[in-house]
Parts: C-alpha cells; structure tokens; sequence
C-alpha cells in the first residue's frame, strides 16, 4: 500500500483575512474530550501569538497544521494547569521549526500569596524561569534546536478594578455567553474585526510580532 502523503500546511490566501484566531483548545480542567484552553492568533494568515496553552493543545496545533515558525508572543490568562500546562510542548514544537535565534515574550499575570485557604500564585517570570531558567525543569530547551531567549513580563491588575462577566460577542459563535467553555472546541478560523487588526499594529509590541 503506497505510503500516506502528508499533507501540506495552511499558507495564506488571497481571501485570508488579516485577523483570525484559531482555537486549538477551549476544554476546562476535566478530562472531557477538548483539549484545554489555548488559541492562536492569526495575522496576514501567519500564526503570530498563543493565548495559553492548555493541556491537549500541542496536538491540536499539529491537527490543525499550522506552524509556529513566526510565533514569537504568548500571552497567559492565568496560571492554572488547564491554561499552562502545555507551554513547554509547545516552545518545543517552536525550537525545531526554525533553525535562527528565538526570542520569546511571555505575558501574564504578576504572582499573589494567598490569603487563609486561598491558592498562592508564582508570577508569571518565576513561573517562566522555573520551567525554562538555566536550572529549570526544561533548561536544555534553551539550545536545544535553536538559541531560545524568553522574556517574561508580569502584567499587573489594578486592585480596586471590579472584574464583570465578559459579556461581549463572542469571536466563534458569533452570540454573547458569559463562559468560553460554551464554545465548542474547534479548528475554524473565524475573521476578526479589522479594527482590531487596526489597534493591534499601532500597539507598542506590533513591530516585533509584525516583522
């Protein structure tokens, strides 16, 4: 039986839209069959930032076909394992498609020592150089494949700021939900307004992710 071709990875198009994100993983913490939160987004058709990454979602990304040869900004909601726990998978897989210097930002939030009962949280730079640190659980990915420079950020959330429901239309369904969980998992890119597409170039990091 003649040898199964693989098939060929998504290339941007003449009608791709110059916004898109594609959701490799919006599971919770059970094991219910999706792969845990985690999206790409899209710029000119190019994979340029992961949001989370959630256990499951390295192996959507190869279902998907898509190549992290450009993604050069991740950015982390939050620290629970549904959210991170798959980060070091998924450099991995961004080491051995490109054979040049790497440099990674990596934003997420700044770490809280819980109160009482309260979980405590690393910051976002401590969580990064546990993993990834010289003497980090994952240290070797630093030269493994290619020279990996990670630059971690702690995103501060003002205190007196009162956290509402996210109400807003949602970018899969098209409707307004509350929870990202009622998104079923899925492999479509969906289009993103252009005025997104419009402040996410004027922003300060867009030279970076664009070039």
């Amino acid at each position: 039986m003649a040898a199964q071709q693989p098939v060929a990875a998504l290339s941007p198009s003449a009608d791709t839209a110059p916004l898109e994100l594609v959701v490799l993983g919006s599971g919770g913490p059970g094991a219910t069959g999706r792969a845990g939160s985690s999206y790409l987004v899209l710029v000119d058709g190019v994979p340029r930032i992961l949001i989370d990454a959630g256990p499951g979602s390295f192996a959507r990304l190869g279902e998907a076909k898509l190549s992290l040869a450009k993604t050069d900004i991740v950015l982390l909601t939050h620290l629970h394992i549904d959210h991170a726990g798959e980060l070091p998978g998924l450099l991995k897989a961004r080491a051995v498609s490109s054979a040049g210097p790497i440099t990674f930002n990596v934003f997420g939030p700044g770490g809280r020592r819980g109160q009482g009962r309260d979980a405590s949280f690393p910051s976002t730079t401590r969580f990064v150089n546990v993993l990834f640190g010289k003497e980090g659980a994952f240290g070797y990915l630093r030269d493994f494949s290619a020279s990996m420079a990670i630059k971690a950020t702690d995103v501060g959330i003002p205190r007196k700021t009162k956290q509402r429901p996210d109400t807003s239309r949602c970018v899969i369904r098209g409707r307004r939900c509350l929870r990202a969980t009622e998104c079923a998992s899925c492999l479509d890119r969906t289009p993103m307004p252009s005025a997104i597409l419009s402040a996410f170039r004027n922003a300060q990091t867009a030279p970076s992710v664009l070039r």
